[in-house]
């Protein structure tokens, strides 16, 4: 695999088995995964702030990686959350809904 086409993403991983869980449970995991992801976030933010103080302007623009891509996973689980709490019948179309919930940028 390509580096440049490859994100180590163990929550992605991870949600490829949510299937097998019951509904209480599959809400557990996106909570924990969400909260997960807000402290990584205030983590990402504060490595950015971090790079300027020690006058590093390269680390600080691949900390800004870090950030997008948190935002990213951040709201792919709020999309998840929403329908994993309001099914889509799995017998009718439902892959053009699901885009429809990207925000308009993502598509």
């Amino acid at each position: 695999m390509r580096d440049d086409a490859y994100l180590a993403d163990l929550i992605r991983v991870r949600f490829f088995l949510i299937g097998i869980l019951g509904q209480d449970q599959r809400i557990v995991v996106i909570a924990n995964a969400f909260a997960g992801l807000t402290e990584f976030l205030v983590k990402c933010e504060a490595l950015f702030q971090g790079n300027e103080k020690i006058r590093d302007y390269y680390k600080a623009l691949e900390s800004l990686k870090l950030i997008l891509e948190t935002n990213a996973r951040i709201e792919w689980l709020k999309i998840v959350r929403k329908f994993t709490l309001n099914p889509l019948p799995e017998d009718k179309p439902y892959t053009q809904k699901l885009l429809d919930a990207l925000p308009k940028q993502n598509r």
